[in-house]
């Protein structure tokens, strides 16, 4: 017995030597880290909840500073919020494959443009990119008109009565992203309750419990739990809506077909060419369905609440709304759109506090010199963007919304990769201007004719790839009459934050979690 117990104690010992040289192996230790047990890591202290999840890392920030290290199971996790190790990867044309984090993604997205790298990556960038030219964006700005106008009728029909703009956003932007790079009407605001929509929710909340969860990343043993047979149920909504798409437009689509081509035109086109495979479509298409409405729907209900919860700036607003919708009326509206700059202030700043992709992944191929450290091939490495964005060190009055900070046109700039809401570098988003001229003209259309004032309520932020609330953005939208007003005052008044508890105030600006 006493055999027994020495070489269980001696193999205790080994395990735990070789669990230390693993981890100094890495050469992470410049930077703090949790609390954590060999081979499971911190994987055991992480909340499971989202929302709670969310909270937790905010804290390791507030307590760490702008870097420490996760351990996940036997798997580094640098979290970083530094600019210098933010530069050093964004700025790298080595460190641009995704995190092994995303491959939890591959069975929804595969690997496309999101997921790929190397040559595949490359090439299908390539491709893409000439969706996004300017031409084609100009193309579709009637559609974000249309789609915006109504929004608008939906909210008139629910003028007065809080509404929930969160899941509002994401039918409406959901279906612009269908009908202008997929080349289809799909009419979700009319439908409330889209399977889509909503298998998107339930997909990104299970990706985020798996990651975290050593014990369930064996795909054979992640079905046997209720969270994987829910994560592959949900999965087969989204992957039948993408595939109906596609083999509908590619049985109507001519490749002769004149004028500027959609997303999705481009890709039916190489599939004709043999330059990508039918498989190759469904996962590029997966992942712009996605990313495409679910980054821009977060950005559009943060950027209302933002204008709900600070009268003067939605005063401002409307001032400069009113005065360019009353001059030059020979103008389209994507010339008077570049023009107002106020508008351009409020959804930077917006996406300075809240860039709707929280995370971005990368995992080191080589070892690479990060705060004069050596760290080891292999660490993944995670941007967190709101971290950088506000830094005090580089953001003065760091936690508050002042478009106005962005008059200057040099000032975000000030530092390369210090304002990076679309990522930047070599991988940064394709789709960035599509994504801000939609969002410019869906708020000029809705702030016309709304004074938006946000509804006092507990917000919750989750721990999702795109950044999410709970319960929800609840807020009220009602008809305003053109310039200052009563009306605009009354509700400048009703919306305004003073007396409100200084820990309920930063629940309500998402401050604190």
């Amino acid at each position: 017995m006493a055999f027994i117990l020495l070489i269980f104690f001696l193999l205790l010992i080994t395990l735990f030597l070789i669990w230390i040289y693993w981890v100094r192996s890495y050469n992470l230790n410049f930077v703090p880290s949790p609390l954590r047990f060999p081979l499971f890591g911190c994987a055991l202290f992480l909340k499971s909840e989202s929302n709670e999840l969310f909270k937790q890392v905010r804290r390791f920030f507030s307590e760490f500073g702008s870097a420490f290290c996760l351990w996940i199971g036997p798997k580094p996790v640098l979290m970083t919020g530094n600019i210098d190790h933010i530069q050093t990867v964004l700025k790298s044309q080595k460190i641009i494959t995704k995190s092994s984090s995303y491959t939890f993604l591959n069975e929804w997205l595969g690997t496309g443009l999101l997921t790929s790298t190397g040559a595949k990556w490359k090439s299908r960038r390539k491709v893409l990119t000439k969706a996004f030219h300017f031409s084609i964006i100009n193309s579709y700005v009637d559609s974000f008109y249309q789609n915006s106008v109504s929004l608008n009728n939906h909210l008139e029909n629910h003028s007065g009565v809080p509404i929930n703009i969160q899941a509002l956003m994401s039918l409406f932007t959901l279906d612009i992203i269908c009908e202008t790079a997929m080349g289809f009407k799909l009419n979700s605001m009319k439908n409330l309750n889209c399977d889509y929509v909503n298998a998107v929710e339930e997909v990104k909340i299970l990706l985020i419990e798996r990651q975290k969860s050593p014990w369930l990343w064996n795909k054979f043993v992640y079905k046997l739990f209720s969270s994987g047979k829910k994560f592959y149920s949900q999965l087969q909504i989204l992957k039948s809506f993408t595939k109906k798409i596609v083999n509908k437009r590619i049985k109507s689509y001519s490749l002769s077909s004149n004028g500027c081509k959609s997303f999705l035109d481009l890709l039916i086109d190489a599939y004709s060419q043999g330059k990508i495979d039918l498989e190759g479509i469904y996962e590029e298409v997966d992942t712009f369905m996605f990313a495409g409405h679910d980054t821009t729907a977060a950005a559009l209900s943060y950027i209302f609440l933002m204008l709900g919860t600070h009268p003067k700036v939605q005063k401002k607003l409307h001032e400069e709304i009113d005065t360019n919708a009353n001059i030059n009326s020979n103008e389209n509206l994507s010339e008077k759109i570049r023009k107002m700059e106020y508008l351009d202030c409020v959804i930077k700043e917006s996406l300075r506090l809240h860039p709707p992709v929280s995370v971005f992944g990368r995992i080191l191929e080589e070892d690479t010199i990060f705060s004069n450290h050596l760290v080891g091939k292999g660490a993944d490495i995670i941007l967190c963007p709101e971290t950088l964005h506000t830094d005090p060190l580089y953001w003065e009055n760091h936690r508050s919304f002042i478009p106005e900070r962005f008059s200057n046109v040099e000032f975000a700039f000030r530092q390369p990769y210090l304002y990076i809401p679309f990522s930047a570098g070599p991988r940064n988003c394709i789709g960035q201007k599509f994504a801000l001229m939609e969002i410019k003209i869906a708020i000029f259309v809705v702030m016309s004719k709304f004074i938006v004032t946000a509804v006092e309520q507990s917000l919750c932020p989750m721990a999702t790839f795109i950044q999410r609330y709970e319960n929800g953005v609840l807020m009220l939208f009602e008809e305003r009459k053109k310039g200052p007003s009563e009306l605009f005052l009354k509700n400048s008044e009703k919306c305004s934050l003073e007396g409100v508890s200084a820990l309920r105030k930063e629940e309500l600006l998402g401050l604190k979690v």
